[in-house]
């Protein structure tokens, strides 16, 4: 508005026509720039949102696998170990699905029945 308001301004003197016409090339110039930007910003904003979205159904899908790992390890253990021994059998039952697993990155991780890590 105040840029329109300016431009009035200066017509009403009666410039000279090729200060008219280097004033209007300038402007054409300087909007078709701030189009592109805003051309430019409105798709990144819309390849952000669609990031999110795939990036949280892919998360969604993660954790929903680690919940069913996390579910069969803890069926295959039974009751929680207390020695030394039955700890060891249990990394073994553990090691041995995570083998029938498949590819993929997993870590081992025995907690006590408080939640507390053990190894």
């Amino acid at each position: 508005m105040v840029f329109l308001a300016a431009v009035i301004a200066w017509l009403a003197n009666r410039p000279p026509r090729r200060e008219i016409v280097v004033v209007a090339l300038a402007a054409a110039a300087v909007a078709a720039a701030l189009g592109v930007r805003w051309v430019a910003d409105s798709d990144a904003r819309s390849s952000r949102t669609e990031w999110i979205e795939e990036a949280h159904d892919d998360y969604a899908e993660l954790w929903g696998r680690l919940k069913e790992e996390a579910r069969v390890a803890a069926a295959s253990l039974g009751n929680p170990p207390h020695t030394l021994t039955e700890r060891l059998a249990a990394f073994r039952r553990l090691s041995a699905l995570e083998r029938e697993g498949g590819s993929g990155r997993r870590t081992l991780l025995l907690l006590d029945p408080d939640g507390g890590a053990v190894a």
